[in-house]
């Protein structure tokens, strides 16, 4: 059987594929070492394109996606990394739509802090919310130590300062409260 020579015939797959980006180690907005990678579905919806202007869609695909996600990830802290929406990255769906292919979902799969600076970072965060607690607890003190100190108008001066006094310990101490009775 006689082939002509410029002629061709290539199979080209139109489900849907799910792939997994491989663990990037990334900087954040704060320069701070992100470790990330994520999950993303895609299908070629216009063959002609997925096989004239690509010599592989799924490695097109895959460069796209890893490229969106370092873009995103520049822009934002790492506290605000999960809310990040990728589906919608600047040019990303562009990109693929010229060489056929439709991006159907692109998540995060895993985001830490990079092993080195991981628990530095954590204890900086669990002090950054300790301090925060500590101040609204601080406030609310503020707040009941003068509303007690309203309400017993009545009692001497002494008797409402150490009633604020004791109130405040109790409110603002580690440990749990223990009764202490005046034998005088």
């Amino acid at each position: 059987r006689w082939k002509h020579p410029f002629v061709s015939r290539r199979t080209v797959e139109t489900r849907v594929h799910t792939q997994t980006t491989s663990e990037m180690k990334l900087q954040d907005m704060n320069n701070n070492p992100v470790v990330v990678s994520a999950n993303y579905s895609w299908k070629i919806v216009d063959p002609g394109k997925a096989v004239f202007k690509s010599d592989d869609a799924a490695q097109n695909t895959q460069i796209a996606c890893e490229n969106a996600l370092r873009a995103q990830l520049l822009t934002k802290p790492f506290s605000e990394i999960r809310t990040l929406r990728f589906d919608d990255a600047p040019g990303l769906k562009e990109e693929l739509h010229s060489i056929g292919v439709e991006l159907q979902n692109f998540n995060l799969n895993n985001v830490s802090y990079a092993p080195e600076v991981a628990t530095a970072m954590l204890q900086k965060n669990q002090a950054i919310a300790i301090i925060e607690a500590k101040r609204e607890l601080s406030n609310g003190v503020v707040d009941i130590a003068t509303d007690i100190s309203k309400r017993t108008a009545d009692l001497s001066k002494p008797e409402r300062d150490s009633l604020v006094k004791n109130a405040i310990l109790v409110l603002l101490g580690n440990d749990a409260p223990r009764p202490v009775l005046s034998l005088t």
